[in-house]
């Protein structure tokens, strides 16, 4: 059976699932459409009320999986079965009164790279779908959700192992961004931040080690968080059991983290999956926006924002300092005379000038971080970009945008500072350009400062608008 005809005949066998509802109030009066673009957060309280059924959350959820994954191919396993089943388990427990966790009955989507106990998981590689590697236990950060009361809905696409900037492999093929479906929602995490803006998940998980949760947040309109380095558990990866990318240097470079479409889902999922590491974080010293120091740049003579991002940015930063924000444009000393792309391509590949330029360049940005509370950049140099997918080894691409033709690997330069320093960086949603496609930024602070960066993107945000539901997803 087609991975497809096997996804499909798997919603219809639970569409017909009925559901006792008897405790819930209001339930037939409302329709659960409206609740698809809350946050985790909100859902879970609605949860928690009995405002809504778990159950009958579940069943919409995997329709609008039904209705709208196939042409964005966002999910690429469905839990179907295991998730009626615990959301049935979910609701007998909100009956019997047991305490709840934050995400209870939440249903949330995990990045096909995380090993998922009783889930296909294959990272997009054609080995482990042939064999059918199906764990038997989950990844710490899974079971830290799951811990929490979260419901795997599914397991979204990746690139194979999660190495591009898009999001296609052999496998399950091609994510379409819910933007525009020609345009990549960037990669690895680009399944993550489809699932999300087109309103089939509430959460998801991802990893980030040259943009991969940063950059498809950023093309998708949703936000991200690639928190300190070392405090969310990297064990349980697919990556890591075949080999791939696990040089010491590189190791110690990738993080995993969340996506969703809110700050304050961001906020509960690195709680979460932190664990007691969450106690070692800086505690928070300012309430408002104006109360931020902030370093911003637009552009870099190796990383080339194009001209319609810059302009957008532009118009940010004028709102932002029209309500009352203090934004100065400054890099740190000679940063703009350095070759940023050269920079995190020799700490990649464990060059020696690059783990030697590492340290240099970590206090280079932490003395920076003393004088102002965050750095606020671009995400990427351009907007969500046509799919172009090649055989060709990345270094040696090119990509074209409307502009003109560039290396393929300067996708990836303006997510290079947090890895190079392992400070925390959270994207956030900016608005749309003039061809409606969204453009993120991203705030970078010290080390362990993740409360700042997402404070402070929430104060943004407030003054930006946040996420919005792309058309034809309602």
């Amino acid at each position: 059976m087609k991975r497809r005809t096997f996804m499909q005949s798997s919603l219809m066998s639970f569409a017909g699932t009925v559901f006792s509802t008897e405790t819930y109030s209001n339930q037939h009066s409302c329709s659960l459409s409206q609740y698809d673009f809350v946050s985790a957060s909100q859902i879970a309280s609605l949860i928690k009320s009995k405002t809504i059924s778990v159950s009958e959350l579940t069943s919409h959820i995997l329709k609008r999986i039904e209705r709208f994954n196939p042409k964005i191919n966002a999910i690429v396993t469905l839990n179907t079965k295991e998730a009626l089943q615990q959301a049935a388990q979910a609701d007998e427990a909100i009956r019997r009164g047991e305490k709840l966790g934050p995400l209870h009955g939440v249903p949330i989507t995990i990045k096909d790279n995380y090993e998922t106990k009783g889930i296909l998981s294959t990272a997009g590689n054609q080995g482990y779908y042939d064999k059918s590697h199906i764990p038997q236990k989950n990844a710490p950060a899974v079971e830290r959700l799951l811990q929490a009361g979260a419901i795997i809905i599914g397991k979204t696409n990746l690139p194979e192992f999660g190495i591009d900037w898009q999001c296609y492999n052999k496998v399950f093929g091609t994510t379409n961004n819910p933007w525009s479906l020609d345009r990549t929602t960037g990669g690895s995490s680009g399944g993550c931040a489809a699932a999300l803006a087109s309103g089939m998940s509430y959460l998801s998980i991802g990893n980030d080690l040259a943009g991969s949760l940063r950059i498809p947040a950023s093309f998708c309109g949703v936000y991200s968080h690639r928190p300190t380095l070392n405090f969310i558990p990297m064990t349980g990866l697919i990556t890591e059991r075949a080999g791939i990318l696990q040089e010491d240097h590189v190791e110690k470079l990738s993080t995993n983290g969340p996506l969703a479409r809110s700050v304050d889902d961001l906020e509960l999922a690195i709680k979460l999956l932190m664990g007691e590491k969450y106690k070692e974080l800086k505690p928070l010293k300012k309430k408002r926006l104006s109360d931020y120091r902030i370093g911003y740049v637009l552009d870099h003579p190796n990383l080339q924002t194009e001209p319609s991002l810059k302009n957008h940015y532009e118009k940010v930063i004028l709102k932002l300092k029209a309500n009352g924000a203090q934004l100065i444009q400054a890099w740190p000393d000679s940063y703009e005379d350095r070759d940023c792309l050269l920079d995190y391509f020799q700490l990649f590949f464990g060059q020696e000038q690059g783990i030697k330029n590492q340290s240099v360049l970590k206090k280079q940005w932490s003395e920076y971080l003393q004088d102002y509370d965050a750095f606020l950049h671009p995400t990427c140099f351009t907007e969500p970009f046509t799919h172009q997918q090649s055989e060709i080894s990345m270094g040696k691409r090119k990509l074209t945008t409307r502009v003109k033709e560039y290396l393929y690997p300067l996708v990836c330069g303006w997510a290079s500072f947090s890895v190079i320093t392992g400070f925390p960086s959270t994207t956030i949603p900016t608005g749309l350009n003039l061809y409606n496609l969204p453009i993120g930024m991203q705030i970078m602070s010290n080390h362990a400062e993740d409360h700042l960066t997402l404070h402070l993107a929430k104060q943004i945000s407030n003054v930006l608008g946040g996420f919005q539901i792309p058309p034809d997803y309602m």
